[in-house]
């Protein structure tokens, strides 16, 4: 629906649907692909919006930003909005993938939002770390900054399956990785979220300082102050899987977050 906005004076889109699948290649460069919006810089506000059609993509460049809904998104809200269809990457380099959105940098809330049953998840990279979350695969800039992001009353149901011959893997039903935001006024919450899809994670890199990290709610938060998750669930059909070979640096599976340092204070 739409390709780019950035610094908008204000931007709203309102119930707005896709239904055709999104496909996009590219050999250079960070590329962006969405349901919905492939990148959006705001002030802005996506409400009531789904997404109906695969959304597909192939890179031999940078960065991959793929998501069911938008690619990356930084000052937006986005609200009452889900994607039925498959999200897929097959490519050499840094996939960040969800449902919702693929690379969130700053000030987002993403709030009853669904990737709902037919919103499969599907990676298959061989190089760069791969990023893949059932709403959002990474939360994080490229430098230490305040993010200020807020997630609630959102879920996936639908399985993700990762798959890597090449590098590390971080995968989480909600979130796969919180990273990059030691600003002392960062505030990142997840609240009343839950994950009924099933996480597979596969990787056959026997390369020095390789990782699998998967977790039901998020697969891996590190280097930042005061995120909070807060009444989340990881339900029944949320069974967290890593096979393959294991990876040098080890592999590390649990059914809220799979891998943490010292940034996350969980509740209920």
């Amino acid at each position: 629906i739409i390709s780019v906005t950035i610094g908008a004076t204000s931007l709203d889109v309102k119930k707005c649907y896709n239904k055709g699948m999104i496909s996009s290649s590219a050999t250079i460069g960070t590329f962006f692909a969405g349901g919905v919006v492939a990148y959006l810089l705001g002030p802005a506000t996506i409400s009531e919006c789904y997404n109906q059609g695969e959304v597909k993509a192939t890179a031999a460049g940078g960065e991959s930003k793929i998501g069911g809904i938008a690619g990356q998104a930084e000052n937006v809200t986005i609200e009452k909005s889900y994607n039925q269809n498959k999200v897929s990457f097959s490519a050499s380099k840094q996939p960040r993938m969800g449902g919702i959105v693929g690379n969130i940098t700053k000030n987002v809330k993403i709030s009853d939002c669904h990737n709902q049953n037919g919103g499969i998840i599907e990676c298959l990279q061989v190089g760069g770390t791969a990023c893949v979350g059932g709403l959002a695969g990474r939360i994080g800039g490229t430098e230490k900054l305040s993010q200020n992001v807020i997630i609630e009353d959102s879920s996936n149901s639908s399985a993700i399956t990762v798959k890597s011959t090449g590098n590390s893997l971080l995968v989480g039903g909600i979130v796969a990785v919180i990273e990059n935001g030691n600003a002392t006024d960062t505030q990142n919450s997840i609240e009343r979220c839950f994950n009924n899809g099933g996480i597979t994670a596969s990787s056959t890199s026997t390369g020095s300082n390789q990782y699998v990290r998967a977790g039901g709610i998020v697969g891996q938060c590190s280097d930042i102050t005061n995120t909070v998750i807060s009444d989340c669930e990881n339900k029944e059909g949320g069974v967290v899987a890593i096979t393959g070979t294991t990876t040098p640096s080890g592999t590390h599976a649990a059914g809220i977050v799979g891998y943490t340092r010292v940034c996350v204070g969980l509740s209920n």
